[in-house]
Order: C-alpha cells, then sequence, then structure tokens
C-alpha cells in the first residue's frame, strides 16, 4: 500500500502559506472530497476517511459513483452540468461507507480548478442528526391527532397523515391520496364554491384560520372540518399548502342547537346564551328552580328529574358550588370559577366557566359554558409550541424570530452559542446589535421580497459578545403571522477553506504565468532557429543558383560553342568532294574529343566518381592535383586504410576541401599545401584540415563583407554547408600567415543521412 509520505516523497518543500493550508484541510471537521469532473477522487482529508471507514489511499482509487447512492450517482452527468452553469451546488445524498453502511449527508461542492483542469470541491456534512430529528418530526405527523395535509394550488394532495384519512373515512393514507387523487374539490368539498373561497383567502393572505367548509367523507356522509393552513414555497420555489383539519361536526351541530337554544332564552332568560339553573336559598343550602333549554340540552333532558333538589344532594363531590353559591348570595355579587367536572350527559370530565349572578332577593343564576374544546385546543397549541421549540433546539443552526420593527423575538440555544449571548441577552436586542457596524446600510434587510413570499439568502459578518465577528450564511423568510425568520449558519470553516484554496489557485496562476514565459521563450528561441534556418536555406538557393550559372555558362562558353562549330563543320563536310571529306571527317573527331573532355570537366567538377569508388582523400589528391598542377606541392595525410565516411559527410568535406583549393589556386600564391583526415579517439567526430603557406588574409573581414563584395564568398559557403549537417568551420589566416581551415563533424548527428 502506497502511504502519503510515499506520495509526496519527491515533492518540494512547501510554502509556509501551504503548510497552513494544508493544516486546515487536513484538520477540518467537515469530510472533504475532491474530484475531476469524471467522479475520480484526487484528495481526501482525514475526516472523509474517518467517517467512510477508508484509508486515504483507498479513497482515492475509487470514483464517487462507487460512494454515492445509486439515485444520485445516476444523475452525476446533471449535476455536473448544473455545477458547470451556477458554480455551486447543495443537495442530500447518502455516501456509502467500507462497511457497507450508508451514511446521510449534506454535500456542498463549488466547481474549481486543480492542476490546471476543473475540478469539483465537496463538502460533505454528517447529517445524521438533522434526519433524526426529520423522523421525529415524522412520527409526529403521523401520530398527530389533527388531520394534517400538504396540496399543491390547483387541487391535488401531496401528503396526509392518518389522522386526515380518518376524518374522511378511508382506512389509510395511501386509499385516500389514490381516491382523492387531483380533485380536491369534487372528491372532498360537499358544495360548488369552498374549494374557490379558500384559494382566494390563501391568495390575499398567504394563510387561513379557522376556515369551516361542509366536506363529504368516502362513504358520502356530510361533514365539516375547520382548516388552519398557510402558503409554502420550497426550495425549487414552488408554492404548495400545509395545515392541520379537525372534524368540527359535533361543535358545528352544538352551535347550532345552542343558536336555537339562544332564542328560546331570548323569551325565557332575556337572551342569556349558555345553559342556565335558577338556585333559590333555602335555609342552609340551595334549591334548583328553573333552567333554560340549552341546560335541558345539555343534560339531555335529565335536568327535568333534578328540579327541587338541593346543591349538595346534586354535587356532593363538589363543595365548591355550594360555596359559590353561598358566597355570590351573601355578597350580593357576580362571580366566575373554571372548575373540571361531570356533565350529566356525558361520562368524560369537562372543562367548565360557572358564572355566578345573585338576582333579588333570594335567587342566584348560574351560567354554564363548557369549554372542553378551547382547553383541548389549548393544549394542542401548547403542545405544538414545545414540538416547534424541540425542534428549534435540535437545529444544528441558529434560529433567530424577528418582528417588523427588527427585534428579536425569539432565538434557540444554537444562535446563542454562535453569538456568545444568552437568550434573555438576545430578546432584548435588535438585528441591527449583532451586525458589524455599517452592515444595514451596506446590504438592508429586504423586507419587500419577503413580503412577496421569497427566501433570501445572503452571507453577513455577526459581531459576538467578545466583540470577534463571525462570518454567517443567514436565510430569511416570512411566516404566516407576519414575523421572520432567519436561520443562522456559520461559515468561518467555510470561508477559510475558500481563502485556503484562493490561495492554491494563486500559486497555480504564478506557476502558470511563469510557464508561460518559458514557453514563450522557448518560442522565441524556436522561432530564431526557424529565421537561422531560412537564412541557410536562403544562401543554400543562391549557392546553388550561382552553380547552375556557372555550369550554364561553361555549357555555352564551351560545350554549345563547341557543338555549333562542329554542326558547321558537319555541314562544310556535305558539301565537300570525297578526296577532301576524310581530312574534314578528322577534324570532327578532334571537336568530339574536345567537347568530351569538356563535358567530363563539368561532371567531374559536380560531383567526382572518385568520391564514390574510392573515398574522401583520394578524390581531394585527385582534384588537388588537376587544380594545382605541378606549381605546388600536395602533402595527403589519411587514415590507413582508407575510411569510408556516410555519403552526406563524405560530399560535404569534399565540397569545402574543393572550394579551399580553388581559393588557393586563385589566391594564396602557395608553393604547398597540406590536407589531412583525422578522427578523435573516441570514434565520433570527424576533421578535415587544409591548410597553405600562402600570402593569407584578415579574417575579421570575414563577417562584414557585403552580399556584393564576393572576395571570400566561397568560404561563407564553406561555413553554410558544415552548419547544415551539425559541423563547425574554422579559419585560421593572417596577412603573410598562410591559411588553415577546419572542418569538424559529428558521425552521430541525426541530420545526417546514411
Amino acid at each position: 500500500m502506497v502511504s502519503d509520505s510515499d506520495l509526496s516523497a519527491n515533492r518540494p518543500a512547501p510554502s509556509a502559506q501551504k503548510m497552513g493550508d494544508d493544516f486546515l484541510f487536513e484538520h477540518i471537521n467537515d469530510a472533504i472530497l475532491i474530484h475531476d469532473l469524471a467522479g475520480n477522487l484526487l484528495r481526501v482529508n482525514p475526516a472523509a476517511c474517518q467517517r467512510l471507514g477508508y484509508t486515504r489511499a483507498e479513497l482515492l482509487r475509487l470514483n464517487l459513483a462507487q460512494l454515492d447512492s445509486p439515485a444520485n450517482a445516476l444523475r452525476y452527468a446533471e449535476r455536473i452540468r448544473q455545477l458547470q452553469t451556477d458554480g455551486h451546488l447543495v443537495l442530500e445524498s447518502e455516501h456509502r461507507r467500507k462497511d457497507g453502511t450508508w451514511l446521510p449527508v449534506e454535500v456542498n461542492a463549488r466547481l474549481i480548478q486543480w492542476e490546471g483542469a476543473p475540478a469539483v470541491l465537496g463538502v460533505v456534512r454528517d447529517i445524521t442528526r438533522r434526519k433524526r430529528a426529520e423522523e421525529n418530526y415524522r412520527h409526529l405527523f403521523e401520530n398527530a391527532v389533527e388531520g394534517i395535509f400538504q396540496s399543491t394550488p390547483d387541487g391535488r394532495y401531496l401528503r396526509v397523515n392518518a389522522a386526515m384519512a380518518r376524518i374522511y373515512g378511508y382506512g389509510s393514507v395511501e386509499e385516500m391520496l389514490a381516491s382523492v387523487g387531483g380533485d380536491i374539490e369534487h372528491k372532498v368539498y360537499a358544495e360548488p364554491g369552498w374549494r374557490a373561497e379558500f384559494i382566494r383567502l390563501m391568495a390575499e393572505r398567504g394563510w387561513i384560520q379557522n376556515f369551516q367548509a361542509p366536506n363529504r367523507r368516502k362513504d358520502g356522509t356530510l361533514i365539516w372540518t375547520n382548516t388552519n393552513a398557510r402558503a409554502v414555497q420550497d426550495s425549487a420555489g414552488a408554492w404548495y399548502y400545509e395545515g392541520f383539519v379537525e372534524d368540527v361536526t359535533e361543535q358545528r351541530r352544538t352551535l347550532e342547537a345552542l343558536r336555537k337554544s339562544e332564542e328560546r332564552f331570548a323569551a325565557q332568560y332575556k337572551g342569556i346564551p349558555l345553559p342556565t339553573y335558577t338556585w333559590k336559598k333555602l335555609e342552609q343550602d340551595f334549591v334548583l328552580i328553573n333552567y333554560n333549554d340549552a341546560a335541558y340540552k345539555i343534560t339531555n333532558g335529565k335536568i327535568t328529574q333534578l328540579l327541587r333538589r338541593t346543591a349538595q344532594e346534586l354535587y356532593p363531590a363538589e363543595p365548591t358550588i355550594q360555596a359559590d353559591l353561598a358566597k355570590c348570595f351573601y355578597d350580593r355579587t357576580t362571580l366566575q370559577r373554571e372548575i373540571k367536572m361531570q356533565l350529566y350527559s356525558a361520562g368524560a370530565l369537562s372543562d367548565l366557566i360557572m358564572t355566578y349572578t345573585f338576582i333579588p332577593p333570594d335567587l342566584v343564576m348560574v351560567h354554564t359554558e363548557d369549554i372542553t374544546q378551547r382547553k383541548q385546543a389549548e393544549t394542542a397549541l401548547r403542545d405544538s409550541e414545545a414540538r416547534y421549540r424541540m425542534l428549534m433546539e435540535q437545529a444544528a443552526d441558529g434560529i433567530l424570530l424577528v418582528d417588523s420593527d427588527s427585534r428579536i423575538i425569539n432565538t434557540n440555544s444554537m444562535a446563542s452559542t454562535l453569538l456568545g449571548y444568552t437568550r434573555d441577552e438576545l430578546l432584548q436586542m435588535r438585528i441591527a446589535d449583532i451586525l458589524v457596524p455599517g452592515s444595514l446600510e451596506h446590504a438592508p434587510i429586504p423586507f419587500e421580497a419577503l413580503r412577496q413570499g421569497k427566501t433570501v439568502v445572503i452571507e453577513r459578518m455577526m459581531q459576538r459578545k467578545n466583540a470577534t465577528v463571525v462570518p454567517v450564511e443567514v436565510r430569511t423568510k416570512m411566516l404566516p403571522d407576519g414575523t421572520f425568520q432567519g436561520i443562522l449558519r456559520d461559515i468561518s470553516e467555510r470561508k477559510q477553506l475558500e481563502k485556503t484554496l484562493q490561495g492554491m489557485l494563486n500559486v497555480q496562476r504564478q506557476w502558470n504565468v511563469e510557464l508561460e514565459n518559458k514557453v514563450r521563450a522557448k518560442t522565441a528561441e524556436l522561432q530564431q532557429l526557424s529565421e537561422t534556418r531560412d537564412q541557410l536555406l536562403r544562401q543554400i538557393i543562391v549557392a546553388q543558383e550561382e552553380e547552375h550559372r556557372r555550369i550554364a555558362r561553361e555549357l555555352h562558353d564551351e560545350t554549345s560553342q563547341a557543338l555549333t562549330a562542329l554542326l558547321a563543320n558537319l555541314a562544310v563536310v556535305h558539301g565537300l568532294p570525297a578526296p577532301k571529306v576524310k581530312a574534314q571527317l578528322a577534324e570532327v573527331k578532334a571537336s568530339i574529343v574536345e567537347i568530351l573532355k569538356g563535358v567530363n570537366q563539368i561532371v567531374l567538377d559536380l560531383r567526382p566518381t572518385l568520391l564514390d569508388d574510392y573515398g574522401l582523400m583520394p578524390a581531394l589528391s585527385w582534384y588537388a592535383n588537376k587544380r594545382l598542377g605541378s606549381s605546388m606541392r600536395v602533402e595527403i595525410i589519411a587514415p590507413e586504410p582508407e575510411l569510408r565516411l556516410p555519403s552526406t559527410i563524405e560530399t560535404t568535406l569534399f565540397r569545402i576541401g574543393q572550394e579551399a583549393l580553388t581559393n588557393i589556386a586563385k589566391h594564396a600564391q602557395a608553393s604547398c599545401v597540406r590536407m589531412t583526415l583525422a578522427g578523435t579517439p573516441d570514434g565520433k567526430h570527424i576533421t578535415l584540415q587544409v591548410e597553405d603557406d600562402g600570402i593569407g588574409f584578415r579574417a575579421d573581414l570575414l563577417g562584414r563583407q557585403e552580399q556584393t563584395d564576393r572576395s571570400h564568398f566561397g568560404l561563407l559557403g564553406m561555413q553554410e554547408r558544415v552548419q547544415l549537417i551539425g559541423g563547425q568551420l574554422r579559419i585560421e589566416t593572417a596577412p603573410d600567415q598562410g591559411t588553415r581551415i577546419s572542418a569538424s563533424v559529428s558521425l552521430n548527428n541525426p541530420l545526417i543521412e546514411e
């Protein structure tokens, strides 16, 4: 197995900045995965290894598809396209640990450059606790007494709980969803127009409270429901409704009966709306002497059997009733008391408010109000608030509730931990008190966008109690009651990581600049070489043209004229008498011989056959004797036996020697010429040297010769020839000191062709 130390053994020593960046990368709590666009992991931190159960080397051999949930793995290409468009992506997934278990995670991904190529930086947060909280919420949702629903504005249920299904007479949630489908208006509401009214109210206010409407159960029976709901916008910007539904059929029936009872009571008891009992003081007790229709109704008529009974007889277990009757009677006052007791018509205890009113001279009228449902609603509200508080306290982020005046009206413990204030201290503060001074002037709270139902996400710098500053991502939305909820997430680590990555990108950019400079310099060098090559090619072309002109001139001046003369002689022969033809043909033959000598001379000048048949030094020896004749002494020094060289080298060295001998014959006024061919001991180089004892010349004039000055053009041609095969030419001369020309060539040069 390859360890991290093996992988970094040959790396250059990191800078202090890079060491700091690596320290943060290695010690951050969240897992970090860097991978290319194909999903191949490029770098991981220890937190990723620890949570997934792999070593670093094992992880770096994996592709993201081997870790990601199958559903997310299938959408990988779509996620990459979204990243390339937005540069940032947040999603939930599950990662498979080495032991096969699944870890719920939230992935915050950004598109970055990694070693010159696009890559993805994923900050992976373990959301196990959040998922447990969501599971707790799901448990509450499924086991709530009230019906809970989520639906689309166009009338399709997205989600209902078991209580909701029971209210409408369905055996299960699935049966209700399948039966109602997308037709809430016709499958739920008993009468037309109610659904339209519901949508109208939601559009106007964004919430509905105590919306009572006639509904039909699965079996067609009529029920009345009371709905409290709000409009919610999901993360994708789509709107849906969610709310609570309560079956108030019995309550509606009771209220209707109460309304009718009140009409009767108006005639008997001057419009008193509640069940009313009239007690008369008799000795030491009170006797029930009258009741209203509401009292009759609530006791199912049993009240008639209770007339003329004393309070002690009727309420032996409730001595407070007797005491309250006596107090009201003797104090001549009105008093009210809340009591829990069993009604006549029910076996369960009910919550009642009993109002005692003295009626002179000896009566006490008692109005009884059943507040059982109100108590139940208050209890449900407290339970709901407790659940909401529990969810707030279990949240991994800080939560603040703010009113329209920017006052903090509620918070959770994570917000206190993040900002360093106690809950009571925060409840005495405004938003401006926890922001860095000037923040609101620079970026005001977007109340208008929030009132339009939008969720606003903004990064702010918040000031803790200890005066330190923390960067926070604030996600704000408006709640149905007109308050604003802000979710605070500490992004210090993210900011530090972004800073670290930015530093790495800056270093990468610097490397790119240096590389570009090197490439630019190399390009200039290659361009210079190209220009040098082009110049050499131009000079070669000029030399070739010069050679062609010389050959053409010789052919014209010698061979062409000789042939013309030959033709003239043949014409003469044609007109001569027979005796003179023989003599004239002899002259023609002599002319042909001379022409052949001229042609052979031109051929030998172009390339002597001796060079191909016997090699370099024999060809140069022949040319020296031919060119110099007996006027100079020629010495030849060459390896024995004759050294054969590649054709390109032999041709080049022959032309250099040929040009040197031509220059000696024309200009040197020498008496002795020495030609030497010698190789280096390692056999990698060969050198041809031609030297004479002539008058020499000034070597410094070679580099300053104008193109029109051709006195040393042959020497420049030698330099060009030897450079074409990667060799070097050295010229040593001075006035009256003779001349030495040395041409050295490498036998291993790739420019040389066999």
